[in-house]
């Protein structure tokens, strides 16, 4: 299903793969919010390995979502079909009760993605991402339109969304944990246009 908002093109789908190996390596990850630093604990919710889509055990986890990134922009026609693309940063993001992820969105990335894969999202805090029109509206109206497009927490759902929008959730209410896995997406290949000063080639990048 393409999902125009705001009107910016993402990607929303329920997958019927078995996504059980991440929920073993969700409960074995170590958390950045066990760690004490400054920022308030609340908010560091992403495990401490950004690459866990590198292990070898969730290698057919990567292949499959890759697959539907790549029919995705394939379809809206944003990249020429030549051009393929790669996951650079990916991780465990989990919420506690009483925890939530403050506004924010992703530097030096293209698109980023979720996939919600345990059993079971009742009472879960959505995803919301923040419309970045809505501060391009003038009207004084006694009800302003919400400045948010939420993304409902639903076993096997994935969903791809620009980087550049800032993207946040509420407080976590129940008392079960939220698990999702979270990645960044980065073409590979060629950039710009040959005779433009920013043309480069990403063959840096690790996938």
């Amino acid at each position: 299903m393409f999902k125009g908002i705001f009107p910016i093109k993402c990607y929303e789908t329920i997958l019927t793969d078995d996504f059980s190996k991440l929920k073993d390596f969700a409960e074995d990850a170590k958390y950045k919010d066990a760690l004490t630093n400054e920022w308030d604990d609340q908010t560091l919710v992403g495990s401490t390995d950004n690459r866990i889509l590198e292990h070898p055990d969730l290698y057919y986890i990567k292949k499959t979502l890759m697959y539907h990134f790549n029919k995705f922009i394939n379809s809206v026609a944003l990249i020429p079909p030549y051009t393929t693309n790669i996951i650079t940063t990916s991780w465990i993001a989990r919420i506690k009760k009483g925890g939530f992820i403050h506004n924010h969105n992703h530097c030096n990335s293209w698109y980023s993605g979720l996939l919600y894969f345990d059993d079971d999202y009742t009472g879960a805090t959505p995803l919301k991402l923040e419309n970045p029109l809505f501060v391009f509206n003038h009207f004084d109206i006694e009800e302003e339109p919400d400045s948010f497009y939420r993304i409902i927490p639903e076993p096997n759902k994935i969903f791809f969304f620009p980087s550049y929008l800032k993207h946040m959730s509420d407080i976590q209410i129940e008392d079960k944990t939220r698990y999702s896995l979270a990645w960044n997406i980065y073409p590979d290949g060629y950039l710009g246009r040959s005779d433009s000063d920013s043309y480069l080639e990403t063959k840096w990048l690790s996938s």
